[in-house]
């Protein structure tokens, strides 16, 4: 294993992925974690066709799956899964506008062309939909509670971290998340598909690095580790490591992926979803003084 870090910079992300495929030859890349540096990235494993498994949530990353997005995977659920949940629980409260803050990258803009058809009303929404990643995104609902807004509030599964919970203090309380399983593990339902995958994850994170200190980052790391290792098996049977040909059987393995369980979902991937998260890949999660509390 190679790695090498991009700065969360596009142009670090191409000389980084260059280095990584011409000169150590790698047969698959797993990177980055934010939007730009993905899509920096793409570009050229499209160009060398090395499969890369991407830890970025945005659509952008994998659609439409053709061109360099032909060798890319991404492991977060598509915003259209998380909207859904949005959707769905704002549905079964009777609550009926909703405003969104977006910051002003591509994350946030992806989750504006998802719900582009919502009519974004200039008086007080029954909901909020705040879509930004990382600790900026507490501070549009710091100001919302400053100023008196008392309506429902949703936040993306990209605030789920501890730095999030201690810049937004108690005005993140009440705050609603479709967010991975895994950050509720233990709470999950003893029916839920994906508690096993995940607690145990949890269980080995956890140990090493303390209480509560899981990431969903890591998570997916882990997950993107799971679904190389089923692939290289297939992959192994019509070709050896480092050809070409082993690069896109790899590939072809991905796309053929059926009902993985991993610690963020379920995966089916085919060549025209290079992401295959299902509805099993969110849960609703709300923040409860500090804490994370399982809702549905």
């Amino acid at each position: 294993m190679t790695i090498l870090d991009d700065a969360s910079h596009p142009t670090a992300a191409t000389i980084a992925t260059r280095k990584l495929t011409s000169g150590y030859h790698v047969d698959v890349l797993v990177d980055p974690s934010i939007t730009p540096t993905s899509l920096a990235a793409l570009q050229v494993a499209g160009d060398t066709e090395t499969p890369i498994i991407t830890l970025a949530g945005s659509n952008a990353i994998v659609l439409p799956a053709d061109g360099p997005r032909r060798w890319a995977f991404k492991m977060p659920p598509s915003e259209e899964v998380a909207l859904k949940v949005v959707f769905d629980r704002m549905k079964k409260a009777g609550r009926k506008s909703l405003a969104i803050v977006a910051v002003a990258n591509a994350y946030g803009q992806t989750f504006l062309d998802v719900a582009q058809t919502l009519k974004i009303v200039a008086g007080r929404p029954d909901a909020v939909l705040i879509a930004a990643a990382g600790t900026p995104a507490a501070m549009p609902q710091i100001e919302l509670k400053n100023r008196g807004y008392a309506g429902t509030i949703f936040q993306t599964q990209a605030v789920a971290n501890n730095d999030d919970l201690r810049i937004g203090g108690t005005a993140l309380n009440g705050t609603l998340l479709p967010v991975s399983p895994l950050l509720v593990a233990e709470q999950l339902p003893s029916d839920n598909q994906v508690k096993a995958v995940a607690s145990s994850y949890v269980a080995r994170y956890e140990a090493i690095h303390g209480a509560a200190s899981r990431s969903l980052f890591g998570g997916m790391a882990w997950d993107a580790y799971l679904l190389f290792d089923r692939a290289v098996l297939a992959a192994l049977k019509t070709a050896q490591p480092g050809t070409p040909a082993f690069r896109k059987a790899l590939r072809d393995a991905f796309e053929k992926t059926t009902d993985l369980v991993l610690t963020q979902g379920v995966y089916t991937i085919k060549a025209s979803d290079h992401n295959g998260a299902d509805a099993r890949s969110q849960v609703l999660v709300v923040i409860d003084n500090g804490t994370w509390k399982f809702v549905e």
